[in-house]
């Protein structure tokens, strides 16, 4: 049964959905930084388009096979995106972090790696195993699937990437038939720490939380972007500002 996936019978809507906000992002962008002097090579838009051309062959590559051979991939991949999670941290420090790795030219950043190997691995462990039929003691295994990844990618320090992992856990945990009591408890466990885990995170790491929840605790500095997008928001209402209007005049 692992034959070749025909394009006739892919999702077109989860395929088509994502593409129709690229071309809206796009068009944002091009709106926030187009300049009339500005040469078609250094368009952030053209840029973003680029990317996206680079990202549809590679899916229409992927949709081409099978999925069960990504999965044969899942382990390889796993224990692939943990050595190269270890190696980045002996990388050179930027911006106080060590998250990319130089492979001249192009930087890689195995946290990435990282998110598809995990949710790859968890689909085939969950697949395979049945929850009903688990002792607790092996109950803790897609646990440690998880945690090592993401205390790893806590050390670069890299908190957003690795808080990302925990919502698509447990949403996997719950498709894979975890009781939604047992779900609860555990959300409720980890709210209840979070106090005591604030005070391990980094200054900024701190800083970037309280911001999210107020804005106005740094009007001109972490919360700047934040208090910028509501008024943009307020200020363009359902329909939008024009597109690149102000630019004409800022050149």
């Amino acid at each position: 049964m692992r034959r070749r996936i025909q394009f006739s019978r892919f999702d077109k809507l989860l395929f088509f959905t994502p593409i129709a906000i690229f071309l809206i992002g796009v068009l944002s962008v091009y709106s926030a930084s187009h300049k009339v002097d500005q040469s078609l090579g250094d368009l952030l838009a053209i840029r973003q388009l680029l990317w996206m051309g680079i990202g549809l062959l590679v899916i229409l590559m992927v949709v081409r096979h099978s999925y069960f051979r990504w999965v044969d991939l899942a382990w390889p991949l796993y224990f692939t995106s943990l050595f190269f999670l270890v190696i980045v941290l002996f990388m050179p420090a930027r911006l106080g972090a060590r998250r990319w790795i130089d492979l001249g030219g192009f930087n890689f950043q195995p946290s990435e790696l990282a998110k598809i190997s995990v949710i790859l691995v968890l689909s085939r462990y969950f697949s395979s195993n049945r929850i009903e039929f688990m002792s607790k003691g092996r109950l803790l295994e897609p646990f440690l699937i998880v945690g090592v990844p993401f205390l790893l990618i806590l050390k670069e320090p890299d908190l957003g990437t690795g808080l990302i992992l925990i919502p698509v856990f447990l949403a996997m945990l719950y498709l894979w038939g975890m009781p939604t009591r047992k779900l609860l408890l555990l959300i409720g466990a980890g709210l209840l720490a979070s106090p005591v885990l604030f005070h391990f995170l980094k200054e900024y790491q701190r800083t970037r939380l309280l911001v999210f929840m107020n804005p106005n605790l740094d009007p001109l500095g972490a919360g700047y972007t934040i208090i910028q997008s509501k008024i943009a928001i307020g200020s363009g209402g359902f329909f939008w500002k024009r597109f690149y209007g102000r630019h004409a005049d800022a050149a």
